[in-house]
């Protein structure tokens, strides 16, 4: 898959929302060294499910936040 729209990724995170990393993710866009971490956790989880369509998302998730690095929040991000 191409990299993920700023639009994308908050669609692909709406469903985990854990009131810490991915949160700030999905509220803000910003990225921290922790963010990876819990993007992985989440995909562990899906994957022990069996929801092997989720993992791929997050996947894809994960292979954006890997790409664009640590930053701050992002201005306007819930309107990108």
């Amino acid at each position: 898959m191409d990299t993920l729209t700023d639009h994308q990724v908050r669609d692909a995170l709406r469903p985990y929302q854990d009131g810490g990393t991915l949160s700030a993710l999905f509220e803000t866009g910003e990225i921290t060294e922790d963010t990876i971490p819990a993007l992985g956790l989440a995909m562990q989880s899906r994957d022990q499910l069996n929801e092997h369509q989720e993992t791929d998302t997050l996947g894809d998730v994960l292979a954006y936040v890997d790409a664009v690095g640590e930053r701050q929040p992002v201005p306007n991000w819930p309107n990108r």
